[in-house]
């Protein structure tokens, strides 16, 4: 498990009292992973998840990473680098080479690919930024 660490607080272990100050941030992303402190700014921090299942869905250009706890209660939908520069996953996994969207939603993320990528090297990337931090 990942150190949580409050924005506000930097670099020190999440305080109780600042835990119910930035509640509804932490409750916004989510209770099991994400952990983001005051708007004032700051560093960012997760939990990391384990990925359990990696499902081909209809659209051959879309994979589905279904973690081990929920990601996010409300769908989260970024279709472009631009819209996920600010998130701290989605901005990781569109750094990734081929990566054209990325949907958060309960236990899974959803990542699109080009036509042209592979899926060996996105696979291994997208586990390696959900699983290690």
């Amino acid at each position: 498990m990942g150190l949580q660490v409050c924005r506000e607080a930097a670099k020190r272990p999440l305080a109780a009292n600042c835990q119910r100050r930035c509640r509804f941030e932490w409750d916004a992303i989510s209770k099991r992973g994400l952990v983001l402190g005051s708007p004032e700014g700051g560093r960012i921090a997760w939990m990391p998840f384990k990925v359990t299942e990696i499902q081909e869905t209809p659209n051959p250009n879309a994979r589905k990473f279904v973690l081990d706890g929920v990601i996010a209660e409300v769908p989260t939908s970024f279709l472009s680098r631009d819209q996920g520069k600010d998130h701290p996953i989605a901005s990781q996994l569109f750094d990734i080479s081929g990566v054209t969207s990325v949907l958060l939603l309960g236990d899974f993320v959803t990542v699109n690919k080009e036509a042209g990528a592979k899926w060996p090297t996105i696979i291994k990337r997208v586990r390696k930024i959900l699983e290690e931090k």
